[in-house]
């Protein structure tokens, strides 16, 4: 029942599109997006949501039919702020669903025979973002990817020494989903990793000694597995809000 509570509360605090509010917990992929057999899908939740873990912990995946499928709901190591959880299920090809009580009735995905995913993975450097409005900013470092995923793992340290030795730390980001947290109708590909500070997601990554951090990039695919990039960047510190050309 207290967690029950603690979702009402949560969803209570959840946008109406109103200037300045707090965004809402969001799938990926996207509803819509055909998914292999047992798929993996991320939920991201907003920094702000004090009860995200009683929130992850009475989702539910629910059939056409009113069928609930085993669902396991496993937080991982989000950014900075963002709170991350993977859901692995069990469904088999042919089923349609929906997740409750993070989406509307209307926002269901379907289990498909024959999704693959390509065997490459690159990772290029992308055009950095810096914008302000009058309630946030958004200042990240872009790293643009060949495959569509629902979420990144970020490996980063502070030398390319370090990263390469297992000595870094890892991260796992949303797939750009652009306009999508808003309830963009047309969102951008989830082809893009944005690191840094997002409008009232706030961060999910931080250069805590505002130093060049050593990065490599790890796409994680709904059919549960990796590609990995072995090829690493160095990114300096977003611009921070405020701050000039």
């Amino acid at each position: 029942m207290r967690a029950l509570l603690a979702v009402g509360v949560l969803l209570c605090t959840l946008p109406a599109q109103a200037k300045c509010a707090m965004p809402s917990p969001y799938v990926l992929p996207r509803p819509g997006t055909p998914l292999p057999p047992n798929p993996t899908l991320y939920l991201f939740v907003p920094p702000d949501s004090k009860n995200a873990t009683a929130f992850a912990e009475v989702m539910r995946a629910v059939t056409e039919s009113g069928t609930e499928l085993p669902l396991t709901v496993r937080a991982v190591k989000g950014g900075a702020e963002l709170q991350v959880f993977r859901l692995q299920l069990v469904a088999a090809a042919g089923v349609r669903f929906r997740l409750t009580p993070v989406l509307e009735k209307e926002a269901t995905w379907s289990v498909e025979p024959g999704v693959v995913f390509p065997p490459d993975f690159e990772v290029t450097r992308g055009k950095d973002l810096f914008r302000s409005w009058n309630c946030s900013y958004e200042s990240s470092r872009v790293l643009d990817t060949s495959l569509e995923a629902p979420a990144y793992r970020v490996d980063f340290a502070g030398t390319q020494a370090g990263l390469l030795a297992g000595k870094g730390e890892s991260v796992i980001v949303e797939g750009d989903a652009g306009g999508f947290r808003w309830g963009d109708a047309r969102p951008a590909p989830l082809r893009a990793v944005r690191l840094g500070h997002h409008d009232c997601w706030g961060s999910n990554l931080t250069w805590e000694k505002s130093t060049a951090l050593v990065v490599r990039v790890t796409a994680l695919l709904p059919d549960g597995s990796e590609r990995k990039s072995d090829k690493l960047f160095v990114l300096d510190p977003p611009r921070p809000w405020g701050s000039k050309e």
